[in-house]
């Protein structure tokens, strides 16, 4: 499954569901899209601890501690 896939299916089956807010949506869509561009959108089964280290490493760089860790708390929720 594409990652894009895997963030469109927790968004249209946990967080509607769960009526998180339109603030909350837009951040999950950014993270989406950020990752997507930032993998070529590959597998999530193909996504390596050293992949998401250098993407950790290239948001650290432009984002407060606090929204990198919110970033990661996201992948974390829908790749479980």
């Amino acid at each position: 499954m594409l990652i894009s896939e895997a963030f469109n299916m927790y968004k249209n089956d946990y967080m509607r569901m769960r009526r998180q807010s339109p603030r909350t949506e837009e951040t999950h869509d950014y993270v989406s899209k950020n990752l997507s561009a930032f993998f070529k959108n590959k597998t999530i089964e193909s996504l390596t601890i050293e992949d998401i280290r250098r993407w950790v490493e290239c948001i650290n760089k432009t984002r407060s501690s606090n929204t990198v860790r919110g970033y990661i708390i996201k992948l974390r929720r829908v790749l479980a």
